[in-house]
């Protein structure tokens, strides 16, 4: 407040005859150009003093901005031709200036009019200034006006001031220009009884600053402290100071008393009216509303029969169907069931409960409820074995958010489906297969075996004849012990596989080992002129074997760095944890992975890479899986691959 009473008192007190606000912060003293004889707007009074509301304006947004400023009212006309000047004040937007000058916002929206003698009896619209003398100010032409008028009726004038006196001494048939100037320079001559204003108005415009052209920086600072003083008050006080009271001419005055006497005498006929015929109308309308309340109520009857019958029927249809069906709302509470889902889970009377409360839970994780409920995710024909009423049953089960129609969730929908029997007669015909599944397995180890054994083979069979060759040894000593680490990497690597160590679980900070891991890779990352972003919660905490979520790391990320292609390779390493579980999210924007191998790199000795087993995604899988958690994999080729762990909260 004490800054807006300090910027007003200095509009107010220093507008005098010098133009300038210094700061002795500001190097540049900015050249500002305003028409001197546009009242109320920017001009001379007859003290000398250059003022009005364009002019405190720009004095308030000085001194907001602390700019250094010089004021120099002229004509209009000779700003156009002025190049020293840095701003102009109060120019209409719509002017062909766009190639000349850069604007900033608009500050006032203002509207030409006919100004012509109170005697006057031919000049009623625009239309009718085509056939008489018309004043116009110079520079100032509004272009709905140019199509009505001739060049040689016009009387160019310096300003409105003089358009007026002109009008005054008869001189010209009419004067088109400001209204509120032209009112303001009316009232000051004491003409209000022998002017006055025809027609509507002309072109509303949009007054704006104008700057040399390219001045991007100064029209950045102008619109800023125009904002400014707009947020404080100080443009509205400056506003009021100027326009706080309509100037209206006596016919607006008398047209405005008629208008009120003409409402006034409306309202009391109506009212008069109302009285009148309050009683026949309100007995009429009681008669009808009281029939429309009788068949009202007889089709709320039979709306009521029709949804019962329809709610039946629903009822019939949902407990017919070969699944069962859940629905819950967001606090966790079954809101539907129908009798397939309570035999399935082997419960009654479960609606109204709260699912946590069910044997629902024992089939789906409260991590999957959670990322339904809050995430919007969807899971589809998942598989769970469980033990109901000591009987081993199977099931597949989907679980997906339930949307209103602002596409909000209010719950979710559980599907259950018992595939015991299916999957009895899957396991037939699985044990069936495996003796060829472990026939093909065996060949792909004995495929990545060969290859090494093979120049191994090659050496030892060299060694009789080329034993002396030194260079031969030399070969002989680097690359049989490189098969032989390789065979061992292999055979390591599948080991891993097929059984995984003994977890040795503890509480990890997941957080600091990811930054553990990212320092391992700091010069490979920095070599391949990758940048990581990691954004990673503090305290976050899982119960796992390091050992083993620490190889997960490492693997994720070296897949990430291998599969950059590009000079602008980015890894985002994400790591936050929800009441439920911690999850962590590794991203790049590598090459991706093709849709149809993307359901296949969690399969052993599946890879694309030329000098890969085919065993990390698989291993960080089983690691993964071994630990109650969930590896997910998004992929688009070109764009790259996210990676989401979830690890369960220690229960």
């Amino acid at each position: 407040m004490k800054k807006i009473i300090f910027i007003l008192m200095f509009i107010f007190i220093f507008t005098n005859e010098s133009y300038s606000i210094a700061d002795s912060q500001v190097e540049k003293t900015i050249k500002v150009a305003g028409d001197n004889h546009l009242p109320p707007y920017h001009y001379v009074n007859d003290n000398g003093i250059y003022k009005g509301f364009s002019v405190d304006i720009i004095r308030a947004i000085a001194i907001e901005k602390e700019l250094d400023i010089e004021l120099y009212p002229m004509p209009f006309y000779s700003i156009m031709d002025n190049h020293n000047i840095d701003m102009i004040l109060g120019i209409e937007r719509e002017k062909e200036y766009p190639n000349i000058y850069e604007f900033s916002s608009p500050y006032l929206e203002i509207s030409n009019c006919i100004f012509v003698k109170k005697n006057n009896k031919f000049i009623a619209d625009i239309e009718d200034l085509a056939s008489v003398k018309v004043g116009i100010q110079r520079g100032n032409i509004p272009k709905e006006l140019k199509q009505y008028i001739r060049e040689d009726s016009v009387e160019y004038v310096e300003n409105q001031q003089q358009g007026i006196l002109l009008l005054m001494m008869g001189k010209i048939d009419a004067f088109v220009g400001n209204r509120i100037t032209g009112l303001y320079t009316i009232q000051k001559f004491k003409q209000t009884n022998f002017i006055k204003i025809v027609g509507k108005p002309i072109a509303p415009i949009k007054y704006s600053f104008a700057f040399k052209k390219g001045n991007h920086d100064l029209v950045k600072t102008i619109n800023e402290g125009l904002e400014e003083i707009k947020n404080d008050g100080i443009y509205d006080k400056i506003y009021n100071k100027w326009f706080g009271e309509i100037i209206q001419t006596p016919l607006e005055i008398k047209m405005n008393i008629f208008k009120r006497i003409f409402w006034a005498l409306i309202i009391v006929m109506i009212i008069v009216f109302v009285v009148l015929r309050a009683n026949q109308i309100l007995k009429r309308e009681v008669m009808k509303k009281t029939e429309e309340l009788v068949k009202l109520n007889n089709s709320l009857l039979e709306s009521n029969k029709k949804i019962e019958k329809e709610y039946i029927l629903r009822q019939q249809i949902f407990n017919s169907v070969y699944h069962g069906i859940v629905t819950i709302n967001k606090d966790g509470i079954i809101n539907f069931v129908n009798l397939k889902a309570e035999e399935i889970i082997g419960e009654n009377s479960t609606l109204n409960k709260n699912i946590n409360d069910t044997n629902i839970m024992k089939i789906i994780s409260k991590i999957e409820l959670e990322n339904v409920l809050v995430l919007g995710r969807t899971y589809l024909n998942k598989e769970k074995t469980i033990h109901i009423n000591n009987e081993r049953i199977v099931l597949r089960y989907s679980v997906y958010s339930l949307n209103d129609e602002n596409d909000k969730c209010i719950g979710a929908v559980i599907t259950l489906v018992d595939i015991t029997k299916e999957k009895k007669i899957q396991e037939k015909l699985i044990q069936k297969d495996k003796m060829h599944v472990l026939g093909e397995f065996m060949a792909m180890v004995a495929h990545e075996i060969r290859n090494p054994l093979a120049s191994i083979k090659t050496f030892i069979d060299l060694i009789p004849e080329k034993l002396e060759n030194k260079k031969f040894r030399e070969r002989l000593l680097y690359y049989v012990p490189l098969e032989l680490d390789r065979m061992n990497g292999l055979v390591t690597d599948l080991l891993d596989y097929v059984s995984l160590k003994k977890m040795d679980k503890m509480e990890v900070d997941i957080g600091k080992l990811i930054l553990e891991v990212l320092v391992l890779f700091e010069n490979k990352i920095e070599k391949n002129s990758i940048s990581v972003i990691s954004k990673i919660e503090e305290n976050v905490t899982i119960y796992a074997d390091r050992k083993q979520i620490k190889q997960v790391i490492i693997n994720l990320i070296l897949n990430s760095i291998q599969a950059m292609n590009k000079k602008e390779g980015k890894i985002e390493v994400l790591c936050y944890s929800t009441p439920l579980c911690c999850i962590v999210k590794i991203i790049d924007n590598g090459v991706g992975i093709k849709k149809e191998k993307l359901s296949r790199v969690i399969e052993p000795f599946f890879t694309d890479k030329e000098k890969g087993t085919g065993l990390g995604l698989a291993i960080c899988y089983e690691i993964i899986k071994e630990h109650g958690g969930q590896f997910e994999i998004i992929s688009e080729v070109g764009k790259g691959t996210e990676v989401a762990l979830t690890f369960p909260n220690r229960q």
